[in-house]
C-alpha cells in the first residue's frame, strides 16, 4: 500500500486487499483514504463507497514529530520507538502517519529495533493522561513492554484498542509500575503465553480497583517479583487460572495491597519458588489466606512474609522449611494471630529470626518444640511486645541462643524464657 499527497493541500490513494475496523469494531473493506493536508479531517473510502469514520485512522500532520521513529519505504511503514513529548496530556497512537507527503502505517517497536526495555515508551511523562491507540496499530513483533507506561503518575486512561497483539512478548516488568491515578485497567485480551518476566508490573498502581487477570497464561512466567505491590485499592484478584510452576521467584508480591479481602491462591504451584520475602507483607485486610498446599521445599526466603496480617489463623503445617535461611519478622505485628503450628518446621539451617514473633500479642503460647536454633545468629527482638505470650515450648537439645545475639528478645514478653519439654 502507499499513498501520497496528491495536491498541494490533499493526499489521496488506492488500497487494496485491506481490512480496516473502526472505532466501534466493524470491519471494512477499504478502496481508498483522503485528507486534508491542513488538518487532522482523514476519511476513509469503503469499496461500496462509504465513508468510514474513525478518529485515529490517520494522524495530523506533523504528529510523528513527537515520537522517536524509523522509517521503512520499502513497505510503508513508521516504527514508533519513544514518545518524546513531555508537556502532552493527551496521546493517541494512530494506526497511519504523513510524513513527507506520503502516508506510513504504524508498527510498535520491530523485533529488529531495540526493544521497549531500553526506550520506556511512555514513560516518566508527569503530565500525560491519557493514551489511545487506533485499532490497527501493529504490535505483534514487539518482545518488551517493559516499563512501557511505567511512572506516568497521572495517567487515567488506556485504550489499547482491538488490535494491541501481544503474542511475541516475552517482558512486561513495570508495565503500568507507578500508574498512580489509573483506576480500571483493560488486559483482559492480554495474550501472556511467552512472557518470562511480570515484575513490578502493576507495581504502585494506588488507585487501581478493577483488573482481571483471570485469562493470563503465565506457564512461561519465571518472575512475579513485587507484581501487585501496593495496589492499595485492589479488593480482589482472580489469579484461578495462574500456572506458577515455573516461577523462582514471589518477593513482595502482594505486599502493600492493604486493601485486598479475597485472594484465591490455593491453586499455586510453587515447586521452584526461593524467595517468599514479604509476599503478603501488610495485606491488613486478608482475614485468611490458604497456603495449604504450597510447596515450600526449595524457599530459602521468608522474611516477613506475613508481617503485619490480620487473620487469625494460617495453616502452614505443610511448609517444609528444611532449606530456609532466613525467617526475619515472618509473623511481625501479626496482632490478631491467636494459633500458629509449626511443629513441622525445620530451622536447622536458619540464622536469622530477628523480630520474628514480634507483636504478635494475641497469642498465648508457642510450640517451638522443633525448632532448632543452633545455627541462628541474630534472636533480636523474637519474641518483643508479645505480651500475652506466656508459655514458648522448646527442646533442650534443639534450643540454643550460643551464637545469636539476643538483644530484647523477650522484651515486654509475658515470659522471659523458654520452657524445656
Amino acid at each position: 500500500m502507499s499513498v501520497y499527497f496528491n495536491s498541494a493541500n490533499n493526499l489521496s490513494g488506492d488500497i487494496t486487499d485491506c481490512l480496516y475496523s473502526d472505532n466501534t469494531g466493524i470491519k471494512h473493506s477499504i478502496s481508498s483514504i483522503w485528507g486534508n493536508k491542513d488538518n487532522s479531517v482523514v476519511k476513509l473510502w469503503g469499496k461500496d463507497g462509504e465513508k468510514i469514520d474513525d478518529p485515529y485512522a490517520v494522524a495530523p500532520v506533523d504528529a510523528y514529530t513527537e515520537w522517536r521513529y524509523t522509517l521503512d519505504d520499502i513497505n510503508n511503514t513508521i516504527t514508533l520507538v519513544q514518545y518524546v513529548n513531555y508537556n502532552n496530556t493527551d496521546v493517541i497512537v494512530y494506526d497511519y502517519y504523513r510524513i513527507n507527503e506520503k502516508v506510513y502505517k504504524t508498527k510498535i517497536a520491530s523485533s529488529e529495533a531495540k526493544t521497549m526495555y531500553e526506550n520506556y515508551m511512555f514513560a516518566n511523562k508527569a503530565n500525560l493522561e491519557t493514551v489511545l491507540f487506533g485499532n490497527h496499530v501493529n504490535v505483534s513483533e514487539t518482545k518488551s513492554m517493559a516499563y512501557m507506561f511505567g511512572n506516568c503518575g497521572k495517567l487515567t486512561t488506556i485504550n489499547l484498542g482491538n488490535n494491541f497483539d501481544t503474542n511475541n512478548v516475552t517482558n512486561m516488568e513495570g508495565m503500568f509500575c507507578f500508574c498512580q491515578a489509573l483506576e480500571s485497567l483493560d488486559v483482559s485480551g492480554f495474550d501472556t503465553g511467552k512472557v518470562v518476566n511480570m515484575n513490578k508490573m502493576f507495581f504502585n498502581c494506588h488507585m487501581l480497583k478493577n483488573l482481571d487477570v483471570s485469562y493470563f497464561n503465565t506457564s512461561n512466567v519465571i518472575t512475579m517479583v513485587e507484581m501487585f505491590c501496593n495496589c492499595t485499592s485492589l479488593k480482589t484478584i482472580n489469579m484461578s487460572g495462574f500456572d506458577t510452576s515455573n516461577v523462582e521467584s514471589m518477593k513482595h508480591m502482594f505486599s502493600g495491597c492493604t486493601e485486598l479481602t479475597t485472594l484465591n491462591i490455593a491453586n499455586f504451584d510453587t515447586r521452584n519458588v526461593t524467595s517468599m520475602h514479604s509476599m503478603f507483607y501488610l495485606c491488613k485486610s486478608l482475614s485468611e489466606i490458604d497456603v495449604r498446599n504450597f510447596n515450600t521445599e526449595k524457599v530459602t526466603d521468608m522474611t516477613q512474609m506475613f508481617s503485619y496480617c490480620t487473620f487469625e489463623t494460617i495453616d502452614i503445617s505443610s511448609f517444609d522449611t528444611s532449606n530456609v535461611t532466613k525467617m526475619f519478622s515472618m509473623f511481625n505485628g501479626c496482632t490478631s494471630l491467636k494459633n500458629l503450628d509449626l511443629s513441622r518446621f525445620n530451622t536447622s539451617n536458619v540464622t536469622d529470626m530477628h523480630s520474628m514473633f514480634n507483636q504478635c500479642t494475641s497469642l498465648t503460647s508457642l510450640d517451638l518444640r522443633n525448632f532448632d536454633t543452633r545455627n541462628v545468629t541474630v534472636m533480636t527482638c523474637m519474641f518483643q511486645d508479645s505480651k500475652n505470650l506466656k508459655t514458648i515450648y522448646a527442646k533442650r537439645n534443639l534450643w540454643s541462643t550460643a551464637k545469636a545475639t539476643t538483644t530484647y528478645m523477650f522484651r515486654n514478653c509475658g515470659t522471659s524464657s523458654v520452657t524445656y519439654i
